[in-house]
């Protein structure tokens, strides 16, 4: 309904890379901008060749094609919110944030300059990949609460060293019973230790219930998955920090992000670190690869 509320004098930023949003493009009165992260999309060849622009990454490099010219505007990986280009899924946001940018006539050496300017942060992007270094571990902070936002968060984990990795999630009484399944299954392939809270609300089913299909959905995975439930983020949050290995990574899959964050500030300077930090840590000495 957005796309087909674009006027003929507007633009439509649709993802090359996703068959139904490409299938977006039939009978849109707006002007099409592509993006791709794949530089080798016919989708793309297709489109530009028909006098269209799009933008994509092409040797780790951000280009805008557009009126048989193509632009390059730098090194993906030196932009902060794709983490040294560690972050695929950002990559994808930063795309369409340019062409987005390009649409509404902002050069693209500008557009460059404000994406270097971006730092991700808890203040910048609440709840979307905030990293708090506590240096001898390190926790984070997403609101990712579905199957694919945790295997988009999963593709930036691989690249981190991580001694233990810890994941603090919760199901949604409004969803499927399969796909709660499903998100415990994805937590078991990418946690070694889980620990399952409640949101605030529960959305029309028992607590008991979601944690039920949680641990179904972990165990079809791995059955002697290390299982730990307490309901109250907060306390969730504080019993992974206070108990943190060295070389940790705990992800907490938050509800209220605010709340959580406050948490965590309070507990950091206990351990000399009271730095938001969005840097990778150092490889601990005993941290597995």
């Amino acid at each position: 309904m957005v796309a087909e509320s674009a006027s003929r004098d507007g633009y439509v930023v649709l993802n090359a890379d996703d068959d139904q949003v490409y299938g977006m493009r039939e009978g849109l009165a707006a002007e099409i901008i592509l993006f791709s992260m794949k530089a080798g999309n016919p989708r793309i060849k297709d489109h530009v060749v028909k006098d269209g622009t799009a933008v994509i990454c092409e040797h780790d490099q951000l280009v805008i094609l557009s009126g048989g010219v193509k632009t390059v505007l730098g090194p993906v990986a030196d932009i902060p919110v794709t983490f040294g280009g560690k972050a695929v899924f950002n990559i994808a946001n930063v795309l369409a944030a340019a062409a987005a940018a390009y649409a509404r006539g902002i050069a693209p050496s500008h557009i460059f300059q404000y994406l270097l300017s971006f730092i991700p942060s808890f203040e910048t992007l609440p709840g979307r990949m905030n990293l708090f270094n506590f240096g001898d571990f390190t926790v984070v902070v997403d609101y990712a609460h579905n199957t694919h936002g945790l295997q988009a968060v999963n593709s930036f984990l691989k690249s981190f060293p991580a001694s233990l990795r810890v994941g603090v999630v919760a199901g949604i009484g409004d969803r499927r019973e399969q796909d709660t399944v499903s998100l415990g299954s994805e937590s078991a392939k990418i946690f070694d230790e889980i620990v399952i809270r409640q949101d605030a609300d529960l959305r029309g089913r028992k607590a008991e219930e979601i944690n039920e299909m949680l641990c179904r959905g972990i165990k079809k995975v791995d059955p002697g998955k290390k299982i730990t439930v307490i309901p109250d983020e907060n306390e969730a949050v504080r019993t992974v920090i206070e108990s943190a290995a060295k070389g940790m990574v705990a992800v907490v899959f938050a509800d209220n992000v605010h709340a959580v964050v406050e948490q965590i500030r309070q507990l950091m300077p206990r351990y000399g670190s009271i730095v938001l930090s969005h840097n990778f840590p150092e490889r601990p000495n005993n941290a597995a690869a």
